[in-house]
């Protein structure tokens, strides 16, 4: 899931650090009640939203919307079933369907084409492409409407990646399942698993993202995990070794939010809000001005300061602190100006015009983001599958308003 515009509010916790290197059981990461969990989390002393709030969720080319009335709008590819219609036809929706119910309280996407939602009870559900497990539900069917999860917990926050998912029940404890033949799933093994499993002994984490084939998290007190496929250094561990077991990043930096959304990380520094980038570099999609990967975290765009960051793919997205909407990598995928044009973008750049947004995030070869007190969402780049949702297959250079039901 895209996590929300993280701005640090500045409550104070009253629990104790948690020691980098120490997995143990700990208790809900609200800041000893002063911060409101779900919606927020207690990060490095501070309470920091954690995503749950977002109404806009991203997959491969296809894109979801919660609405003000709780139910959910879909749109773009359907080859999968993703868009929840009863139907794995390959047909694009360039206008959005809701789909059935209207008591959803969250909704989640990443890198691959299911989605996952949450409704009022709390119960898991997913739709799409199952083949590996990713949606819970105890198979490996694809599923065309959504369907309940195989499980009893009773959920918080949900992360959906490609291949593989992630969620936290209501204490901030993680639990994943689907593909893990890169340990993505951090059980210390390479087996699947189709319904939710336990990670790290119960060990109680504030925010967490799921990619391609790996998985990254951050604990109470910012310090940041990961593990899965390392073979681009996306782990951040100074080395391109997978890890089947939840490891801690090489830094002493303290972070409040991150995105593993595809081939490489990127978080946000607490306090100074500095963004640093990890991991595949192929575009240009770290901002670091080359095409080298890192395997450790690297600075990035020294003198901006970020309240939101989200990778994909082939790019990255974010919004500075003035509420601009920046991105960069893959230019066909990050959305620019002239979408005719696909050179990479090696440094990040203003995407869109004007200030005032509030989240941002790409598809495959579009993006979409949310602007203050403006609904619907914005989307613009390229429409081949009707991913930007304006009734047609028109590619936008600009932000265009969604057809909403």
């Amino acid at each position: 899931m895209g996590l929300a515009v993280v701005a640090i509010v500045g409550s104070a916790c009253s629990e104790p650090a948690l020691a980098v290197g120490v997995i143990t059981v700990d208790g809900p990461p609200d800041c000893g009640g002063r911060c409101a969990w779900p919606a927020e989390a207690c990060v490095s002393e501070l309470c920091v939203p954690t995503g749950r709030e977002n109404p806009l969720a991203f997959a491969h080319n296809a894109n979801c919307f919660r609405t003000r009335a709780d139910n959910i709008a879909c749109w773009g590819a359907n080859e999968w079933g993703q868009i929840g219609q009863g139907s794995d036809m390959p047909v694009s929706y360039a206008t959005p369907r809701l789909l059935p119910r209207n008591d959803w309280i969250s909704i989640a996407g990443g890198a691959g084409t299911n989605f996952l939602a949450l409704d009022r009870t709390n119960r898991l559900w997913g739709w799409g492409l199952n083949s590996e497990g990713a949606l819970g539900t105890g198979d490996t069917t694809n599923k065309f409407v959504p369907t309940l999860a195989k499980t009893s917990l009773k959920w918080a926050v949900l992360h959906a990646g490609s291949g593989h998912s992630c969620g936290q029940d209501q204490r901030g404890r993680l639990y994943c399942w689907g593909r893990n033949v890169n340990g993505e799933l951090g059980i210390g093994s390479q087996a699947r698993r189709t319904e939710p499993v336990g990670v790290a002994n119960g060990r109680v984490w504030s925010l967490a993202s799921v990619g391609w084939g790996h998985t990254c998290a951050i604990t109470q007190d910012g310090s940041p995990w990961c593990w899965g496929r390392n073979t681009e250094g996306q782990l951040g561990l100074g080395h391109n070794d997978q890890r089947s077991l939840p490891e801690p990043v090489m830094t002493t930096i303290k972070f409040q939010q991150l995105s593993a959304h595809g081939l490489h990380t990127c978080a946000i520094e607490v306090g100074t809000q500095r963004l640093w980038c990890w991991g595949d570099n192929r575009d240009g999609k770290l901002g670091t001005g080359d095409q080298q990967l890192r395997n450790l975290p690297t600075l990035i765009a020294p003198t901006q300061r970020w309240v939101q960051v989200r990778t994909s793919r082939a790019s990255t997205c974010g919004i500075t602190a003035e509420r601009q909407a920046w991105c960069w990598g893959g230019n066909y995928q990050a959305g620019s100006p002239d979408v005719e044009d696909p050179t990479d973008v090696m440094l990040p750049m203003q995407a869109a015009p004007d200030n005032g947004w509030r989240e941002i995030g790409s598809g495959h070869s579009h993006v979409c983001g949310m602007k203050e007190g403006v609904d619907p969402p914005l989307c613009w780049g390229r429409a081949p599958q009707g991913q930007l949702g304006q009734g047609g297959f028109r590619d936008e250079p600009l932000p265009m308003p969604v057809l909403l039901p």
